[in-house]
């Protein structure tokens, strides 16, 4: 080994490796490069034990403690395949108990049916248990990107497995090369400075142990021990963004610096040990701005927000919607939204959140709560109690009338008025209109909400009491005229709209 003594560390060597990437750019396809780079590139890469350096790593950073359940996400690329024999080969050693699980994406035709057909032989062959899934049709109106789309859904999958099985960990073969690319892309998104911890090696339940490794080591031990894997075409095509960073921009930033890997995990690194002091500081803010309203908004004073530092303002609501990687252009809405917004505007944000700017607060809470057309099937008027979004609406019936109360959250009717004998609950409507009681005429329902100062989460949230197509009670607000109790009156409801005082006042 006549090149090892050239060098007297690991790191030369591994600089040297680098170096031989550059004559040959395509390792994932050693087919097509010469025999003579080829005999080069595989003497140069047996001076690294792959295996030794690997047990090294996780036994040094814990990330698959002996004795451990792993189920290995197998996708029958050369990198999960290499991932597959060291796991294999080590598991007696460490006392794990590895199951397989392969994703089929239904893109490539009878050509994924042999990648899955692969690792379903390999599984055999290691005597692993193999599970199989697939991608389910994206719907049309989805709104998300077909990529994000199947990375979410393979998860998915894959956690399904790891609970069936019973399992600790799911392990997947992202390298030192993935985390380059992921960080090159957020990077031109225009990613917050969160996105530039790239992938972790432990997320969860998902550990990531390949992910110091580079590509060209993990294929070079592929080669030296001849393991058979799948080679996926798409990944050569350059029109797809992570390919032309992988095959174009970062084949000449190698060039350059063939060791840009670990300064970008370097980077990744520094900025993981800020983020986990941002965090802390964060929290701290979250104590003295922010508090919870009964309806689960979350409640900012505005003062006090706006007069934070941009950074550290955008960075909160950030934090409070445990936001993933948002790219430039939601960074760059929310800083606007922040020096212009007027009482009354709201905007979306990722993970279907809205931020409201109220009178003296900033309201966030998720889309997903907001019920305006929410109606429960009409009911017969008797007593009962059922839940109603976040609230508890209670009819109790008497002969005789109950004590009138001052909360509006509780009213007196007249059972005789309701002639159907049936009532209805739905979210209010534009154009609905009710007599309020004590005023003569109607009016519509939104200006009596606009009267009440609601903001437009509440008003987004609020129900209506009706029968027969007419407003009986705007719940936990005004009562209609026509239903109050008089002195005629002899059969008497109580109605009840159960919620928590409101925490944080408007």
């Amino acid at each position: 080994m006549f090149i090892c003594h050239i060098f007297n560390t690991s790191s030369q060597c591994g600089n040297l490796i680098q170096i031989t990437t550059l004559l040959i750019p395509s390792v994932e396809n050693p087919s097509k490069e010469s025999r003579t780079r080829r005999k080069l590139y595989s003497l140069i890469m047996k001076t690294i034990d792959l295996k030794r350096a690997f047990l090294e790593h996780v036994d040094l950073t814990g990330l698959l403690p002996e004795g451990s359940g792993i189920l290995l996400a197998v996708s029958g690329g050369v990198d999960s395949v290499v991932l597959m024999h060291l796991l294999g080969t080590l598991s007696t050693d460490r006392n794990w108990h590895l199951e397989v699980a392969h994703y089929h994406h239904g893109v490539r035709g009878r050509e994924a049916d042999k990648d899955a057909a692969l690792v379903k032989k390999l599984a055999k062959e290691y005597g692993l248990t193999f599970q199989v899934g697939s991608l389910p049709p994206i719907p049309e109106k989805s709104g998300e990107n077909w990529e994000a789309f199947a990375r979410r859904n393979r998860y998915k999958f894959l956690e399904k497995c790891r609970k069936t099985a019973g399992l600790d960990l799911i392990v997947t073969a992202h390298h030192a090369d993935d985390q380059a690319e992921t960080i090159l892309m957020r990077m031109l998104h225009g990613s917050g400075v969160k996105g530039l911890q790239g992938i972790r090696e432990k997320t969860g339940k998902v550990v990531r142990p390949l992910l110091s490794f580079k590509r060209v080591e993990i294929a070079a031990f592929a080669e030296e021990k001849s393991l058979p894997f799948r080679h996926d075409p798409t990944n050569d095509d350059t029109s797809l963004e992570r390919n032309f960073i992988r095959h174009e921009v970062l084949t000449l930033l190698g060039s350059r610096f063939p060791d840009y890997q670990t300064g970008i995990r370097t980077l990744a690194e520094n900025v993981r040990e800020l983020e986990e002091y941002v965090e802390v500081e964060l929290e701290k803010k979250v104590e003295t701005l922010m508090s919870i309203r009964s309806d689960g908004a979350l409640c900012l004073n505005a003062a006090q927000l706006l007069s934070e530092p941009p950074f550290v303002r955008k960075r909160l609501i950030h934090h409070l919607t445990e936001g993933s990687d948002w790219r430039g252009h939601v960074w760059r809405s929310l800083d606007n939204f922040f020096r212009t917004s007027k009482t009354g505007r709201m905007m979306a944000l990722p993970g279907e959140w809205m931020l409201l700017r109220d009178r003296g607060n900033f309201l966030l809470s998720q889309a997903v709560l907001f019920q305006t057309d929410d109606i429960y099937p009409s009911f017969q008027v008797r007593d009962l109690s059922m839940r109603v979004g976040d609230y508890k609406f209670e009819l109790d019936i008497f002969n005789e009338s109950a004590p009138f109360s001052t909360d509006s959250s509780v009213e007196l009717i007249d059972i005789a008025a309701i002639s159907s004998n049936r009532l209805e609950l739905r979210g209010w409507q534009p154009g609905d209109r009710m007599n309020p009681l004590g005023l003569s005429g109607s009016k519509k329902v939104s200006d009596i909400l606009i009267d009440r100062k609601l903001d437009r989460f509440a008003k987004a949230r609020q129900y209506v009491l009706t029968t027969g197509g007419e407003i009986v009670w705007l719940c936990g607000i005004c009562l209609d005229d026509r239903f109050k109790v008089t002195e005629k009156t002899y059969r008497f409801g109580r109605l009840q709209w159960l919620k928590e005082n409101v925490v944080c006042a408007n």
